[in-house]
Parts: C-alpha cells; sequence; structure tokens
C-alpha cells in the first residue's frame, strides 16, 4: 500500500472520521483545522485529487475523493479507495462522484435544476456523442465564471454519475438554444444500455470496425470501454506489432489467446492493417514483468499511458 494512502486511513480510523461525522450532525463546532488535515492528507497521496462530502442510502455520509477526471490521478483514487474500511452505518467512500436525483445548485439569482436538462443524443458503437441543453447555458460562456464546461459537467455528472460520463460519454456538445428534446430518464436509457452491451467486468464483449485507407484494408477489433476508468490502475500502454505474412492465421489467434491470459494485463485492440496485427495491452508497473518477455519476443514497447490517449483513436 502506498505509504500515504496507509496515513490517511490511519487518521481517518484514529481521529478524523468521528470529529466530520459529529461536526455534520452538529453533536460539535465546525473545526477548520480538521477540514484542512483532510485536505492536507488527500494531496499527499496525489496532487490533483479532490474530496466532497455527501449523504448516504446505507450510511449517514459518503466521503468521495476523486480525480476529477483527471486520468493521472485516476490510479491514486483507486489505491485510495481500495485500501478503505468496509462502509458502516456512519460512513461509505467512492472515488466517483455518484448520481444524485433532482440535483440543483444556485448560481447567483439563478435556481440551476438538473430536470431542466434536454438532451440530443447520437449512438456511436461503443460511446454516446451527446449535445446538453439548459436554461443557464444562455447566460454563460467560457469566459464566464462558472465557465460554460463547469456547469454543464457538474450537472451531467450529477445526473449520470462521473463513472458513467467517464465510460460511455464520447463527444460533449454544450448547448445555448432551445431545441432537444431527450430527458435525464433517457439519457440514462441510453447509458444503461451500452453498459448491459459491454460489462466492464470479465472478458467483456468486442466491436470490430472495417475501412479502407487507400487500397489497404483496415480492420481493428476493439473491447470496449477503451478508457482508462476500465481498469484506473493499468496506466502502461504494451504495443505488439506482429507481420501477418510471416505468421500463419492459427499462430495469431494462439498468440491473442496468450495475450488474454497474462496476468495482470488487458487486452483492449487489436488493428490489422498492411501485413502488421497491432495488440494493444495495458498493464500496471506491478505486473509490466509478465509482458516483458512478449515485448522481446516481438516487436513491442511499453510507454505509461494513464489516459489511454494511445487507443484514444478507437473509439467508435
Amino acid at each position: 500500500m502506498d505509504d500515504k494512502v496507509q496515513e490517511f486511513w490511519t487518521w481517518w480510523n484514529g481521529s478524523g472520521a468521528e470529529q466530520l461525522a459529529k461536526m455534520f450532525r452538529e453533536e460539535i463546532p465546525q473545526d477548520e483545522a480538521v477540514f484542512a488535515e483532510l485536505t492536507d492528507r488527500v494531496q499527499a497521496i496525489a496532487p490533483g485529487l479532490t474530496f466532497e462530502f455527501s449523504s448516504g442510502e446505507s450510511s449517514e455520509f459518503v466521503l468521495t475523493v476523486t480525480s476529477e477526471g483527471v486520468a493521472e490521478f485516476r490510479g491514486p483514487a483507486r489505491r485510495w479507495l481500495d485500501a478503505a474500511p468496509a462502509p458502516d452505518a456512519t460512513w461509505a467512500y467512492s472515488d466517483l462522484r455518484l448520481p444524485k436525483d433532482d440535483f440543483g445548485i444556485l448560481m447567483g439569482d439563478l435556481d440551476v435544476k438538473s430536470s431542466d436538462l434536454r438532451f440530443t443524443i447520437e449512438p456511436g458503437q461503443s460511446v454516446l456523442n451527446i449535445g446538453m441543453y439548459h436554461p443557464a447555458f444562455e447566460q454563460l460562456s467560457e469566459d464566464t465564471q462558472p465557465s460554460l464546461a463547469q456547469l454543464g459537467f457538474v450537472l451531467l455528472d450529477s445526473v449520470l454519475g462521473e463513472r458513467n460520463v467517464e465510460l460511455w460519454v464520447g463527444q460533449i456538445d454544450w448547448l445555448q438554444h432551445p431545441g432537444p428534446e431527450l430527458l435525464v430518464s433517457d439519457a440514462k436509457a441510453a447509458v444503461a444500455q451500452l453498459e448491459a452491451r459491454f460489462p466492464v467486468e470479465g472478458e467483456g464483449n468486442w466491436v470490430v470496425f472495417e475501412s479502407h485507407q487507400g487500397e489497404e484494408h483496415y480492420v481493428a477489433r476493439v473491447r470496449p470501454p477503451l478508457k482508462p476508468l476500465a481498469d484506473p490502475l493499468k496506466d502502461i500502454h504494451v504495443r505488439i506489432e506482429v507481420p501477418c505474412v510471416e505468421n500463419e492465421l492459427d499462430d495469431l489467434f494462439e498468440l491473442e489467446d496468450r495475450l488474454m491470459e497474462v496476468q495482470g494485463a488487458r487486452l483492449v485492440a487489436v488493428e490489422t492493417l498492411a501485413g502488421v496485427r497491432t495488440f494493444h495491452l495495458y498493464t500496471s508497473g506491478e505486473h509490466i514483468e509478465s509482458v516483458h518477455g512478449l515485448t522481446q519476443e516481438h516487436s513491442g514497447e511499453a510507454v505509461v499511458d494513464p489516459g489511454w490517449v494511445r487507443v484514444s483513436h478507437l473509439h467508435f
């Protein structure tokens, strides 16, 4: 376990959890020193992490520590969560903002309610490209505070949950004119369909995409969702290239089966173009030795890539 993660939970279990719960119940006065220490301990784990509190369903309170969509800090947030104590009647824990029903915030004199959101949805093969409208957007730009995008992401995370936004939403357009008709319930239903089609756990399902690049036939097989949140502790991209003309198809399929079974690695995509088959895997520093032999045996490289940028061209 990371030392800073262990130090956080030692402090939390020793005094932090009890003090904060008593403050939220108004049993003791608010103590800014406790919040300052919480901030320091969270940012000691990773500087891009932030925290927030909310009411729980089976627990009184939920502590969320999130990277706010920054892929570089997804791993530290997940390691923090993996080390958390079991939820109890007082506290539960999350590394993602959870969806909220009937979310609203005050923005100046304007009461911004999530129920006023409207959507357009263009499904891809494995992502949703959406347009999102709210009457408040008409008064905002990227130069205002909050900016159009800042408010948009707060509202989108509130209705779909941070996890679903990161896993299943592709392109987002913030719309500033009335017209979209789909409701929050429609957006949730579209996300649920993708989730059912492409389960994150287990081997998942694959999508095939074909095209022509000049005179060459291009084929890609991908295992959605190709997003860091699918496996946030795997932040090293491994690329292995094998000439098709020098290998029988049976040998290529045998190699793919081997790659699927590599301990601590996740095979996420296979591309074939111009007589070369390219395999894309993600692994962690802890398991990099598991793929070292394969990168030596074939033409391959391993590069730190917490944002899974090296497969971002495969978001169909």
